[in-house]
This record gives structure tokens, sequence and C-alpha cells, in this order.
């Protein structure tokens, strides 16, 4: 899907890594300017980001890691970590999240 707004000018690819080859996946990550992907073993890959690359990190809720951040900010690229609020002080994004959302959390408690 290709985007022009604002002066932006986006092209907008949703992909499925389970079901790519790995030479397909490094292709993409040295092509990729952004990559938003839910936290996850995939994200090994984020070392073959192209220089100048951001990857956006999504936890689920009450989840935390360093990982992939480690890994990002070790090649001197962008790092965002969406999440709840109340995070940790190294994951610099927040997103609201409900514990309806979440199989195992009970109540209609939100987090913030």
């Amino acid at each position: 899907q290709h985007l022009d707004m604002n002066g932006w000018s986006l092209d907008i690819k949703v992909l499925n890594q389970t079901t790519m080859k790995l030479a397909d996946q490094l292709d993409m990550y040295s092509t990729t300017d952004m990559l938003i992907s839910a936290h996850g073993a995939v994200l090994t890959n984020a070392m073959f980001l192209r220089d100048g690359a951001a990857l956006i990190e999504v936890f689920n809720c009450r989840h935390g890691s360093g990982t992939y951040r480690v890994i990002v900010e070790s090649r001197h690229l962008f790092y965002i970590a969406a999440r709840e609020s109340g995070a940790r002080e190294y994951l610099t994004a927040k997103i609201d999240c409900q514990a309806s959302d979440n199989p195992g959390i009970d109540g209609d408690v939100k987090y913030s």
C-alpha cells in the first residue's frame, strides 16, 4: 500500500515473516526504513536493518525486555518500545492496554 500525506511518501507492507524464506527476510530488513513489529524472536533479524533505520517494538501488556533494543542500539539505529504505561525507564513510548484484551488477565482494569 502506498500513502502520500503532508509531504511524506510511504510504502506500507504487512508481512508474515514466519512464511518467508530467510533470504527474503534479510532482504526486507536491509531495505526497510522503519520496522514495526510485535516483540518476538523474529526481531533477532533487526541486526540486519539498514543504516539509519528505526525499530518500533510493540510489547504485550506487562511484558518487558531490552533484548532487541540492545541489538538495534548497538548498531546506532533508532529504537522505540510501545507498551502499557508504567513501563521501565528504558521503554520510551506508551500505549494503553485493556485487561480484557489479554488472555490470562482477569477483569476490566485499564493499566495506565
